[in-house]
C-alpha cells in the first residue's frame, strides 16, 4: 500500500519572509513495502530535503508538521491537510507583529527613539503617498517618551517592534530582518516624505531594472520663531517644474568615489531593491553614529546610485536630533578610512578621486570635529583631532591655534 505524506512549514527565508508550504509526496512502488509507516517515512524524509531546499535551507525544524493518510481516500488527505494547516497557523509570528496575508510591495523601515512629538506626521506622510501594498514597520529603540504606546494605539496598522536602546543601527537592522517587501525604503521618525515619492521612485525603478539604490532630493525643514514648524509641502515648491524621472547628473552614477568626499545621500530619501540589502548585508551595530554612511558606501561598490531631482523629503532639524547632539568620537574619519583600505580611491568603472582629495575631506573632518569638542568644553578630546587635522595638513593654522588653546585650558583647568 502506497502512503501520501503531507508536510506543512512555515519556512524562514533570508529575507526573514515567512511563507506557509504545502508539499505532497506520494512514494513510488519501489517505497512501497509491508509497513505503510515505513513507507511513509521514506516519502516524509523526501519532502522534508523538498522543503528545505525550497526554503533554502533555513527551515524553522520547530515548525514543521505531518501526517499520514494511506490508500485512496482522499478526504482523509484533505483532513489531515486542515489539521497541520492550523498548526503551521498556531506558529505565525508573535502577536503585535501584526503581519497580512498579501506581501507588500515596499516596506518602509522608521527605528524611532523619543520622538512621540513628531512621529505620527511622519507615519502619515507614508499612508498619504497613495501607493498601495506599503507596509510600515516602526522599531521602537527602547523610548521612555510613551512613542511605542502611541504607535500602537493611533497607528494599529503599523507593525510595530519593541526593544532595548542600541543605537539607530540596531534599530534599522530589525526592520530590515523582518521587512517583507520587494522594496525597501527609510524614514526616520522625526522626518516627512512629500506626496508622489514613493510613486516618483518605484516608477523609477521600473524603468530602470539595473539601478538597485535610489534617492531624491531634500530639504532641511527649520522652526519659526514660535518653535512650530510649517507646512513641509512649501519646501517643494519647484517640483511642478521638474519633468518626471530627472535625475541629478552630478549626484548619479558610480558614486562610491564621490561618497568618499560627501555623504550627499540622505537616509529618509533613499529606496533600495531587496536583492541589494541581501548583497551588502545589514547596518554596522558599531558604528552609534554614520551606519548609514558605511551602509551607502557598500552599496556604492554594487549598484550605481541615482538621486531623482526635486524635493521628495525633509528633515526636521531640532535638539533631540542625532545630528544636533554629536558624537564623542569621529565616526566619519573612521568610516571612510576604513573604505579605502578595502576598495582604494576609485569606483567599480574607474572613476576615482586623488590622494589630495581624500586628504583634504579627511583634515577637514578632524578639525570639525576638533571645533565641535572645543565648543562643548572637552578640550583633552579636541586636541587629538586638531593633531589629526595637522597631520593632513601641517600649513593649517587654525589647527595649530586650537590645537595650542585647548592644550593651555586642559593644563590650567585639569579637567576636561
Amino acid at each position: 500500500m502506497s502512503a501520501k505524506v503531507i508536510i506543512c512549514a512555515t519556512v524562514v527565508t533570508p529575507s526573514a519572509l515567512r511563507v506557509p508550504i504545502l508539499i505532497t509526496v506520494r512514494s513510488v512502488a519501489w517505497w512501497e513495502c509491508s509497513s505503510p509507516r515505513l513507507s511513509g517515512f521514506v516519502a516524509l524524509v523526501i519532502a522534508c530535503g523538498a522543503v528545505a531546499l525550497v526554503g533554502q535551507k533555513f527551515v524553522d525544524k520547530s515548525r514543521i508538521a505531518c501526517g499520514f493518510c494511506h490508500g485512496r481516500n482522499k478526504s482523509d488527505a484533505y483532513n489531515t491537510f486542515l489539521n497541520l494547516t492550523s498548526l503551521c497557523r498556531a506558529a505565525q509570528p508573535p502577536a503585535g507583529e501584526k503581519m497580512s496575508q498579501d506581501v507588500p510591495r515596499v516596506s518602509v523601515v522608521v527605528p524611532a527613539f523619543n520622538v512621540k512629538a513628531f512621529i505620527a506626521e511622519a507615519i502619515r506622510s507614508v499612508e498619504l503617498q497613495g501607493v498601495p501594498a506599503v507596509e510600515i514597520l516602526v522599531i521602537d529603540d527602547g523610548s521612555r517618551d510613551g512613542t511605542a504606546d502611541y504607535v500602537e494605539e493611533h497607528f494599529p496598522a503599523v507593525r510595530l517592534f519593541r526593544k532595548a536602546n542600541g543605537g539607530s543601527a540596531t534599530a534599522r537592522n530589525v526592520g530590515l530582518r523582518e521587512a517583507r517587501g520587494e522594496y525597501i525604503a527609510f524614514l526616520d521618525a522625526d522626518d516627512v516624505w512629500l506626496p508622489g515619492k514613493l510613486k516618483a521612485q518605484l516608477d523609477y525603478f521600473e524603468a530602470h531594472p539595473d539601478i538597485a539604490m535610489l534617492g531624491t532630493g531634500f530639504a532641511p525643514w527649520v522652526a519659526d520663531s514660535r518653535g512650530e514648524f510649517g507646512d513641509p509641502a512649501d519646501l517643494a515648491v519647484g517640483n511642478a517644474k521638474i519633468e518626471p524621472g530627472t535625475i541629478d547628473p552630478e549626484a548619479s552614477g558610480w558614486g562610491y568615489h564621490k561618497m568618499l568626499l560627501d555623504n550627499y545621500v540622505w537616509t529618509t530619501t533613499v529606496m533600495m531593491r531587496r536583492t541589494l540589502v541581501e548583497k551588502i548585508g545589514l547596518f554596522d551595530e558599531t558604528l552609534r553614529l554614520g551606519q548609514d554612511y558605511d551602509f551607502f558606501l557598500r552599496a556604492s561598490r554594487e549598484t550605481e546610485i541615482h538621486v531623482l531631482r526635486g524635493i521628495y523629503a525633509v528633515y526636521r532639524q531640532h535638539p533631540g536630533s542625532a545630528i544636533a547632539r554629536g558624537a564623542d568620537f569621529n565616526y566619519a574619519a573612521h568610516i571612510i578610512r576604513r573604505a579605502v583600505d578595502r576598495w582604494g580611491l576609485a569606483s567599480p568603472n574607474g572613476e576615482a578621486i586623488t590622494e589630495q582629495q581624500l586628504s583634504d575631506r579627511l583634515q577637514h573632518i578632524h578639525f570639525s570635529c576638533g571645533y565641535r569638542h572645543y565648543r562643548k568644553g572637552l578640550h583633552r578630546k579636541a586636541i587629538p583631532e586638531f593633531l589629526a587635522s595637522l597631520r593632513e595638513k601641517p600649513t593649517h593654522l587654525r589647527s595649530w591655534a586650537f590645537a595650542g588653546i585647548c592644550s593651555l585650558r586642559a593644563i590650567v583647568g585639569g579637567g576636561k
